[in-house]
């Protein structure tokens, strides 16, 4: 199914996720195409890849080039406790190294982040300015009549809420980010109209990106994996919890030096 990007500035490491259902495709969320260790990989929330590769179709979908593509295997997820449901998973977290032909199909229009600009457990924070980088799901749709999908991306600015935090930022301090956002700064062109989505579905997945201005070039801070639109709080997985997890799935995965 061809791609139409309408909000899309150069190669992006961040993209929008598709499933297919018989012959319908839906927008599941937002994913991110990284760089770690010699090996590419695309990851996203693990809300946003459940399902997948269970042998009737139902496969991940992503866009590369001006068409997507099915991922036909398993996306790794982060595994529940017994009892405990994706909603309640304190990680939230999905990966699947990429093929070759899948690199090479992505490259023709997305780029990957590098594990170098990747913030760790030791990165000084140079900067309190961050931004949210996904596809809200009230301007991505898939349009099986036309053979298309839309691709419309959003940046807003977020800053680190220190006074917003849950059970799991108490156990794992430093593998969370917890950010707050302003409802006035999410404006979306839909139609020709610019409209205000009223809640942040569709950009679980997405990058948070640190704006070092002068000091260094932008550094990967983390991924979205909730938000709470009554708080207009978004909690995001850092970076270094995200390198920690692929390293252990991966084991070959050597940390730089």
């Amino acid at each position: 199914m061809p791609i139409r990007y309408l909000k899309c500035d150069g190669k992006t490491p961040t993209i929008p996720v598709y499933r297919e259902y018989g012959a319908t495709t839906c927008f599941k969320g937002s994913g991110n195409l990284l760089f770690v260790g010699g090996s590419h990989f695309l990851v996203t929330a693990a809300h946003c890849a459940d399902f997948g590769g269970d042998g009737d179709g139902q496969w991940l979908h992503v866009a590369g080039g001006d068409d997507v593509f099915a991922i036909k295997r398993k996306v790794l997820t982060t595994r529940l406790a017994d009892g405990i449901q994706r909603n309640h998973d304190p990680v939230d977290f999905s990966a699947v190294k990429l093929l070759d032909e899948e690199v090479a199909l992505l490259s023709q229009r997305c780029s990957f982040i590098p594990e170098q600009i990747m913030e760790t457990h030791r990165s000084p924070k140079l900067s309190p300015l961050l931004s949210l980088v996904g596809y809200p799901a009230d301007d991505n749709r898939a349009e099986d009549f036309l053979c298309t999908v839309s691709a419309n991306a959003l940046n807003i600015p977020v800053f680190v809420n220190c006074a917003y935090e849950d059970d799991r930022m108490r156990v794992h301090p430093n593998w969370y980010v917890c950010l707050s956002y302003d409802p006035l700064n999410l404006p979306v062109v839909h139609d020709q109209n610019l409209v205000f989505p009223e809640k942040l579905h569709g950009m679980s997945g997405g990058a948070v990106w640190r704006d070092n201005c002068d000091l260094w070039p932008p550094t990967f801070a983390g991924m979205m994996i909730e938000h709470d639109d009554t708080h207009k709080a978004v909690i995001a997985l850092s970076s270094s919890a995200m390198l920690d997890l692929l390293r252990a799935w991966w084991i070959p995965l050597h940390e730089p030096q």
